[in-house]
C-alpha cells in the first residue's frame, strides 16, 4: 500500500517522463526542447536514486544512474557539442 500511495501523489513526475520521453525522440520539434527534456530526465533520475537509496533498494541505483548517465550525455552533446 505504501508504494502504491507513493506512485499516486506524482502525477506530474510521470507526465514529465513522458514529455521528455517524446522530447527526445521526435524530429519535428525545436532544438532547444531535446537537451531541456534530457536536463529534465537527469534531474528526475537524481531524485529517483536518492528515493532508491532512502527505501535500501540498492540493486535499483546502478540501473538509475546508468539512465541519469545518458540523459547527461544527450544534454551535454545538444548543448555544447552538436547544438
Amino acid at each position: 500500500m505504501h508504494l502504491w500511495r507513493a506512485h499516486c501523489n506524482c502525477p506530474v513526475t510521470t507526465l514529465k517522463e513522458v514529455f521528455s520521453h517524446y522530447g527526445t525522440r521526435l524530429t519535428n520539434i525545436p532544438p532547444l526542447l531535446t537537451p531541456l527534456s534530457a536536463a529534465g530526465l537527469a534531474a528526475i533520475m537524481v531524485i529517483a536514486m536518492a528515493l532508491h537509496a532512502r527505501r535500501k533498494e540498492y540493486s535499483a541505483i546502478g540501473f538509475t544512474a546508468l539512465l541519469f548517465l545518458m540523459a547527461v550525455f544527450v544534454a551535454y552533446g545538444r548543448w555544447f557539442l552538436v547544438p
